[in-house]
């Protein structure tokens, strides 16, 4: 089965199966790779396409949406990288951030 499909259950109800926004969430995450600048849009919106039964204009408007909702961000100018996968800094017991936040 492709991703963005749906099987239909036993009960003769249907199982819902990913949403567009995971389904390009997961090709960003496929085709981002660690050592390239990020998923190249084109490529996100072709692959997302043949994985889904959904019309070009919904995939661009699902990219367009989580670029705006700051789930994915453009490292170059037309490739992807998701941003639930950036390195979180750590600052050991939070007390360079406390003391940050004490100044002020």
């Amino acid at each position: 089965m492709r991703r963005g499909e749906r099987e239909v259950a036993t009960d003769g109800g249907t199982e819902l199966g990913p949403t567009t926004h995971d389904v390009v969430l997961e090709v960003v995450d496929d085709l981002q790779g660690d050592d390239r600048p990020g998923a190249p849009i084109g490529d996100v919106i072709e692959q997302t396409l043949e994985e889904t039964e959904v019309r070009a204009q919904a995939v661009l408007e699902t990219v367009n949406w989580q670029l705006n909702e700051g789930r994915v961000y453009q490292t170059t100018r037309g490739r992807l990288r998701r941003t639930d996968q950036v390195m979180d800094l750590d600052f050991g017991e939070g007390d360079d951030v406390q003391e940050v936040n004490d100044r002020d």
